[in-house]
């Protein structure tokens, strides 16, 4: 998942906003909670000026208002002509209620008015060098602006700090839940929009996994993508344009040079038999006339093998259907039953039917060249077994002989061309090491696997894996 670029740049992204909004919200939430005290403290403020200026007023027209007594009484008067609704207001629609009054000198509360009826009022020590009071009384918080009316008598109006924190934490919930809200679109939409931009690159890339599977007529559709892909589009188009002209002619050049071969030679083998057949008197010219047939045969056999390399190597060159695998190897082991027997080898077919997508023709090839290959290098009177498994995906043919193998550092070269194992280079049938090559490069057009086994139980095994193709027709 990593590895995926699409993947990568979505997370960067989202790392991005996310951050992005962190630092937003954590500076709003820092101004709102400077916002939110300073509106409370200025309500406080508001009420605190107009409950004094309602004091001193009251002060001015009662008489005998020095007297201790007389003041209390008077203020409590004072105090029930305001109404519940001046201690309440809203922030940001969140309800407050402020309490408020006079504290005396001995720490006695008149004018009070929504004093926190379980908190147990306590005297509170105003400082007179700051304007506001924070502090406990009982359990609660609690934040007061005050005033001094005279020596020792404070005017206060104060509000629950808890209270204020209230809406502050509704606004941090909200915040939260907006934010993983913005979060999840954002990922959403960058996941959506770097699948669009993307997308073109992940058809290339299919258009080039066809390519690599033998599919060289695959093409760009310029059409489908965005403009700005376009000039690349056209590029690789004309690169893989060029390229299919190369191995076609490349295909093209190997059947040609195999044909102006296989003209003389044929002319040669037919004048060398009539030679021959003549019964010359000269036993030494006889003998001379055997060697060149078995040196125009080697090279016939040789212009052979390229031939069919050049077949194997044009994906054009032969086309593809839904065939029955089991009749092919059945009558590749007929068609070699007669070199076994010059060996006295037996071979065993345990097959069954499946279906695939193939040229019977070219799968033909691959099987009798590693059939007889084994025949070649098997020991005499010994067993060759060729067996086919079935699974859900695919079909694994297996050619097991008593042979002798290939050392383990060979088995990477085996299927090069021109290669020849140690084991087999002084056996007297000796090829020219194109039989592998050329069912190598059948079964790569094919979309299978061809592999070689060796263990001293089992002997030497050749193995091809081919997927399985569609149901086959019913008769």
């Amino acid at each position: 998942m990593f590895k995926s670029l699409r993947f990568r740049a979505s997370i960067a992204i989202v790392i991005f906003f996310t951050s992005l909004v962190l630092v937003v919200r954590l500076i709003q939430i820092y101004y709102t909670w400077g916002i939110v005290f300073s509106t409370v403290d200025q309500h406080m403020r508001n009420r605190i000026i107009f409950l004094k200026t309602a004091v001193d007023l009251f002060a001015k027209n009662t008489r005998d208002f020095t007297e201790d007594s007389k003041r209390q009484s008077k203020l409590w008067e004072l105090g029930k002509h305001f109404p519940e609704q001046f201690f309440e207001c809203k922030i940001q629609n969140y309800p407050f209620v402020f309490f408020g009054g006079i504290q005396s000198k001995n720490g006695a509360i008149f004018l009070g008015q929504n004093i926190p009826g379980n908190t147990p009022w306590k005297t509170i020590d105003f400082v007179h060098d700051k304007d506001f009071w924070t502090g406990k009384i009982g359990d609660g918080n609690f934040r007061i602006v005050y005033e001094e009316l005279s020596p020792g008598d404070f005017l206060f109006v104060g509000a629950s700090s808890d209270t204020i924190v209230k809406p502050l934490l509704f606004f941090l919930s909200m915040n939260i839940v907006f934010g993983l809200l913005i979060i999840g679109l954002a990922t959403i939409s960058v996941w959506i929009i770097f699948g669009q931009i993307f997308k073109p690159l992940i058809n290339i890339s299919k258009i080039a996994e066809r390519i690599r599977k033998g599919q060289i007529k695959s093409r760009i559709p310029i059409h489908e993508i965005d403009t700005e892909l376009t000039q690349v589009g056209l590029s690789l188009n004309a690169m893989l344009e060029r390229l299919e002209n190369t191995i076609e002619a490349h295909a093209r050049f190997n059947s040609e040079v195999s044909h102006e071969l296989l003209a003389p030679l044929n002319q040669i083998t037919m004048l060398l038999c009539e030679m021959s057949g003549n019964d010359p008197d000269s036993v030494a010219l006889r003998k001379k006339i055997v060697e060149c047939q078995g040196a125009v045969e080697k090279t016939r056999n040789l212009a052979c093998d390229l031939l069919e390399l050049a077949k194997s190597e044009s994906p054009s060159s032969h086309s593809h259907s839904i065939i029955d695998l089991e009749p092919v190897i059945y009558q590749v082991v007929i068609d070699v039953e007669h070199l076994a027997a010059e060996k006295e080898i037996q071979i065993e077919l345990e097959s069954s039917t499946a279906g695939v997508v193939a040229n019977p023709i070219q799968l033909y090839q691959v099987f009798f060249n590693i059939l007889t290959n084994a025949i070649k290098f098997a020991p005499k009177s010994s067993v060759i077994i060729v067996s086919m498994k079935t699974t859900n995906v695919d079909v694994r043919i297996s050619i097991q002989d008593q042979g002798p193998g290939v050392f383990p550092g060979e088995v990477g070269n085996l299927f090069k061309r021109f290669f020849r194992a140690k084991s087999a280079r002084n056996h007297e049938k000796l090829g020219y090491g194109l039989g592998l090559a050329i069912c190598k490069n059948i079964i790569d057009h094919h979309n299978g696997t061809i592999g070689y086994e060796r263990t001293p139980e089992a002997g030497t095994t050749f193995f091809v894996i081919l997927p399985i193709g569609p149901k086959l027709p019913e008769d």
